[in-house]
């Protein structure tokens, strides 16, 4: 599958939505309670990807295949202190499933750690739900470890566990 890889705009945030919301809905299924994913709307997620995208300190990448995104990146600096300064840090990866197994998702992965490397970062980290199979699996694929930190987040009043995986840049 022939794509284009580039760095998304603002015009783009709709079609990063549309491809958020997708995703969730399918790869979430039976991990997320049904009735957030139900609750999730493109609509909700336009405006903050139009506000991502705006802010200079993060990078969004865009995947898009015969004119349509069928993926995206996003990513810049650690969030958590403790890696800062030197971990870049993977904020939301998703590829439409459509496009699933189509090295898509690598290919945006790889694009990131190329930038993160160019701007210095020696280790990357990212965060993904404990019982997320699919992308546990894939990230694992890349390179990536879990290194021991959790964190819980809820979902429609249901706790949910994140694992931090990390991986080195150089």
């Amino acid at each position: 599958m022939l794509t284009v890889r580039r760095q998304a705009t603002i015009l783009d945030a709709d079609a990063i939505a549309e491809v958020q919301v997708i995703s969730w809905k399918r790869a979430y299924a039976g991990i997320v309670p049904q009735p957030y994913l139900d609750g999730m709307r493109v609509q909700h997620q336009q405006s903050e990807w139009k506000r991502v995208i705006s802010n200079l300190a993060a990078h969004v990448m865009i995947a898009v295949h015969e004119e349509s995104v069928c993926g995206f990146i996003a990513f810049g600096q650690a969030r958590d202190a403790e890696l800062r300064p030197y971990a870049g840090e993977i904020y939301a990866l998703y590829v439409e499933p459509v496009s699933w197994r189509s090295s898509v998702g690598k290919s945006l992965f790889e694009d990131a750690c190329g930038l993160l490397r160019e701007e210095d970062y020696t280790e990357l980290a990212l965060w993904v739900l404990r019982t997320n199979v699919r992308a546990t699996s894939f990230y694992e694929a890349q390179g990536m470890a879990r290194d021991g930190a959790e964190k819980s987040l809820e979902f429609s009043g249901t706790p949910l566990i994140e694992q931090r995986f990390k991986r080195s840049l150089i």
